[in-house]
């Protein structure tokens, strides 16, 4: 996993994901958010998912015994037909 911690104040990281799973619990994304929030945040995250893509469902959450969790805002793509 990135350092973020080691980056210096000026520094700012995108990070942008496509279809990712689930990768972490709880916790994981409680200590992404250190990174994530405040005034000015070194750490921007973008998860992108199809709407029909199952991979971003996987691994499944079922607590107590694996809560696997997303971290950052969801944009999803969704492939809807258009009517123009």
């Amino acid at each position: 996993m990135l350092q973020a911690e080691d980056l210096k104040d000026e520094v700012t990281v995108t990070l942008s994901t496509f279809g990712q799973p689930r990768v972490g619990n709880k916790d994981f994304v409680a200590a992404l958010g250190k990174f994530t929030q405040g005034k000015s945040p070194r750490l921007k995250v973008r998860r992108f998912a199809n709407s029909i893509d199952p991979i971003p469902h996987l691994p499944p959450s079922l607590p107590p015994l694996m809560e696997y969790c997303h971290f950052g805002p969801k944009l999803t793509i969704d492939w809807a037909p258009l009517s123009y």
